[in-house]
This record gives structure tokens, sequence and C-alpha cells, in this order.
């Protein structure tokens, strides 16, 4: 039987070979911009693609969600990941049939999802909650590591990694955790006006095409470190 820190690492070679073959840039880091402005085409293009993945969000919408909060341990080992392959998959078929790039389509989400829909809305944004749990998780890593850490190598490199994967999961996602108003209209503040008016035209069809906080799931730990200042504290 494989021990813990074992199946961890088999766990986290499985999703770096699936990260590879998603593109797993689902996730975003407060230094990939994008505030438009956008086309009106371009904005077309880019919301009838999510249109048209609806309904296997739909059909795989629990098993995605807990991938997208694997740090916080609600995923079983494969089958979120094997869901986000096949949504990735189509995706890019949608997307080299409308002729665009995969980055475009990363950076609209950023702005249309990550930004633009959570800064209307009048609730917090879901990931302020996220943020929540992972801040007090990583304070109790961090506190365990510093006061009582495990005296076997293995449990304690398992430690270190699972603090460290909480760690990269809260700067990522923190950008996107709009609480109050003041933080929503900074948000808006930034976003192109033109692309305002668009995005607000079409509010009705954006929200039916939210994907929930798979849209800022975070990305693999290989990818550039945020900017500094996002550590998280203690």
């Amino acid at each position: 039987m494989l021990s813990r820190t074992e199946t961890r690492a088999a766990f986290a070679v499985s999703l770096m070979a699936v990260a590879a073959l998603i593109g797993c840039r689902s996730g975003h880091s407060p230094q990939q911009a994008g505030w438009g402005p956008e086309s009106p085409e371009l904005l077309e293009t880019y919301l009838t693609i999510r249109e048209k993945l609806v309904p296997t969000y739909e059909q795989a919408q629990d098993e995605v969600t807990r991938w997208a909060l694997r740090e916080l341990g609600t995923m079983g080992m494969f089958t979120g990941v094997l869901r986000v392959a096949l949504m990735r998959k189509q995706l890019q078929d949608l997307i080299d049939e409308a002729g665009i790039e995969f980055a475009d389509y990363q950076r609209l989400t950023r702005l249309v999802y990550g930004r633009w829909l959570r800064a209307v809305r009048d609730e917090p944004s879901q990931e302020v909650r996220v943020v929540r749990l992972l801040r007090e998780s990583y304070i109790g890593l961090d506190r365990q590591l510093r006061l009582n850490p495990p005296r076997d190598p293995e449990r304690l490199a398992g430690v270190t990694d699972l603090r460290d994967a909480v760690a990269h999961h809260l700067r990522s996602i923190k950008p996107f955790a709009l609480d109050t108003p003041e933080d929503k209209q900074a948000v808006l503040s930034r976003i192109d006006a033109n692309t305002r008016a668009w995005l607000e035209q079409h509010r009705e069809r954006i929200e039916a095409a939210d994907f929930g906080i798979f849209d800022t799931a975070p990305p693999p730990r290989d990818e550039p470190a945020p900017a500094p200042g996002s550590q998280p504290s203690g």
C-alpha cells in the first residue's frame, strides 16, 4: 500500500499530466491582467463558446468544483481531474472552431467572470469564503510545522507540501475574493467602460454560463509566482 506522501505524490504526477493536456490555466495570477478594451466581436465569440460548454459543465459540476477546491481536500483522487480533462478537450475544439487562441479564452474568463461578474453582483464572491477556509488551513499547517513538526521525514515532507499548496491556492484566488462595495468598485473602475457596457447588455447570458468557483481555480504550482506582497499572512 502506498504511504500518504506517496499517494499525494502519485496524484500530483497525474494532476500535472492532465494539466499538460488541459493547459491547466483556468486559474489565474494577479499579474496576468486583462481589463479591456475587448472588441464586441471577440466578446460574442467568447460568450458563444461558454454557452456551448454549459451542458458539459452541468453534467460535471460537482467533480470540477471539487477539483477547483482540491487543496481543501474536497475531491476524490482522479474523477475530478478526468472530468476537467474532458471539458478542456471540448473547449479546445470550440476554440479551434471559432478561430481564437486559448490565451484569449483565459484572458476573457478572468475579465468577464473573475472580475466583472463578481464585481457587479450584490453578494460577496464565493472566493471570500474559500479564502477564509484556506487561510485557516494555512495558519494551522504553518503553526504545526513551526511548533510541532512531524519527526518522520516522510510526514514532514507531506505536511510541508500541503502547506505550500494551500498557500499557492490562497495567493491565486485572493484577487477574486470581492467582499465589500469598495472592493467591487475598485475592480469595476479598472475595466474598460465600453467593455463594461457590452457585458451589462449581455448579463443574462453571462450569468447563465457561469462556472462558479471553477473559473478561478488555481493553476499548477509550476506557474509563475504571484506578485510580491500576496504571501499568506498568519
